[in-house]
């Protein structure tokens, strides 16, 4: 009797995989049907299979979807056009600097009670949804992934013959970047490297992401700082922090073109060779850093780096996936949309991996990638949850890599979290015009076309008429 047990739960263990894929592919009845627009940004784009992903969503949960997919680059300002001229909607992936705005500004349905009525969101690990929840005591967002965050990855290759090891300190990330930019790190006999890549085409909330190895303890945006809101920008470490971009910008350590730059474009000169380090996200980008500087040269490499002595990565809140507040049919939208991105099954299958036969295939019981429709060298990634960002207890259906295993452990290991800014009605109002402000001003102390004082002189002027001690207080009540 026993050992026909033994034998029967052997059998179940050894089938077990086959069966979660198996019922991960299968139609299943939800009891839902109609149909909702989402607007989003992340997920897969055609020619890789969004029409058959919008097809395969129809089968797994039962509802049509309308998915409009703006450009990355531009999505933020097309979401705010169509909230501005009523546009239908029913889903909306809101990126984090514009969660809290959003929010404050009235056009995002409240999810408390839908949250609080769901059995399948009792999966969700309760620290993903806190940080949604705003100073009104109300939910929004739900979260698209655990968030993550940036790393520095750095050109091995150029380390190695450089005979330099990762940086452990400011000091040595600055005799490092002198080195990428004096010493001819890719031996072509010329001077035409420098040390460092950024971008400053990105949200204000997102610049701190970015920077942390010359930033070290300094906040570019607002911050809770023992206990209390204030403006990071003015803040002493961000002074310090200043004056060490101004130094190395002086020495041309950093991309001249970095005002102008898209992240994007940034990758590409990292991919090129010409710089040797850029802070860009863990997990699966640690895949693609590598593809992309093998593309170039195939002897090149690129690794993921801790944090140096003194300062820390960021842990961002995710992005969002919220309800318009007009929409037609909130409880609609959150079921077929909310709930089935974090099923646990087949619903949380597509999300992550994407349809089989086109983002992936079954054999032997195991999950394998299928190439990019787009770049047939390439494997496909995930459709719109990175599978290094789940937030319950899905079983990943297929292993990271080992480099971007790496830099997901360095980034839990060295990051601390941050919360949303949580502005109310003024915040709404002011932060954008606050924000171009600390742009421009950054630019000319980074150039030095201001010196750190004056420049800090000219930022206070100028953001003191646009509310900054209202912006202040309202954070604080």
């Amino acid at each position: 009797m026993v050992r026909k047990i033994l034998l029967v739960s052997v059998i179940i263990f050894t089938l077990l995989p086959v069966m979660l894929l198996a019922e991960a592919q299968g139609e299943v009845t939800t009891g839902l049907s109609g149909k909702i627009r989402v607007v989003g940004t992340t997920i897969t784009r055609d020619p890789d299979g969004l029409l058959e992903w919008q097809q395969e969503f129809k089968k797994v949960t039962g509802v049509s979807i309308d998915f409009i997919a703006p450009p990355h680059t531009e999505y933020g300002a097309v979401v705010r056009k169509m909230f501005a001229t009523g546009e239908k909607m029913d889903v909306i992936e809101v990126l984090v600097g514009d969660y809290t705005t959003f929010a404050a500004q009235g056009v995002l349905f409240p999810l408390d009670d839908l949250i609080a009525k769901s059995t399948i969101v009792k999966s969700v690990n309760p620290k993903f949804l806190a940080f949604f929840k705003m100073k009104d005591g109300h939910t929004y967002g739900f979260p698209v992934n655990a968030g993550g965050g940036c790393v520095l990855f750095l050109r091995q290759d150029w380390l190695t013959k450089l005979g330099l090891k990762a940086p452990a300190t400011y000091d040595e990330f600055n005799a490092m970047l002198k080195a990428f930019t004096n010493n001819d790190p890719d031996g072509n006999g010329k001077k035409d490297t420098y040390g460092y890549t950024m971008s400053m085409n990105v949200p204000v909330s997102e610049f701190d992401y970015y920077q942390r190895f010359f930033m070290l303890d300094a906040r570019f945006d607002f911050l809770n700082k023992g206990g209390k809101w204030v403006d990071g920008f003015t803040e002493p470490e961000m002074v310090k922090a200043l004056e060490r971009f101004q130094t190395a910008y002086k020495e041309g350590l950093i991309d001249s073109e970095f005002f102008t730059n898209a992240t994007s474009t940034s990758r590409t000169k990292f991919f090129e060779g010409r710089c040797g380090a850029m802070e860009y996200w863990s997990g699966l980008w640690a895949d693609r850093m590598q593809a992309g500087v093998v593309a170039i040269n195939p002897k090149a490499s690129s690794v993921p780096v801790g944090i140096i002595q003194g300062a820390y990565y960021i842990a961002r809140p995710s992005p969002a996936f919220s309800i318009y507040a007009k929409s037609a049919n909130p409880e609609l939208a959150f079921k077929a949309w909310m709930e089935t991105s974090v099923d646990g099954g087949k619903g949380q299958t597509l999300f992550t991996y994407g349809v089989k036969g086109v983002h992936y295939d079954i054999s032997g019981g195991k999950m394998t990638m299928l190439p990019l429709r787009s770049n047939p060298k390439a494997k496909f990634e995930k459709a719109y949850v990175e599978a290094a960002l789940i937030v319950n207890d899905y079983k990943r259906q297929v292993p990271l890599s080992a480099l971007a295993q790496l830099s997901r452990d360095i980034h839990v290991r060295d990051a601390e979290p941050i919360p949303f800014v949580p502005g109310g009605e003024i915040y709404a109002k002011q932060a954008a015009e606050i924000g171009k402000v600390k742009f421009q001003i950054f630019s000319k102390i980074c150039a030095g076309e201001l010196s750190v004082e004056a420049g800090l002189k000219s930022y206070r002027d100028q953001v003191a008429g646009l509310k900054m001690a209202e912006v202040i207080a309202e954070l604080n009540k």
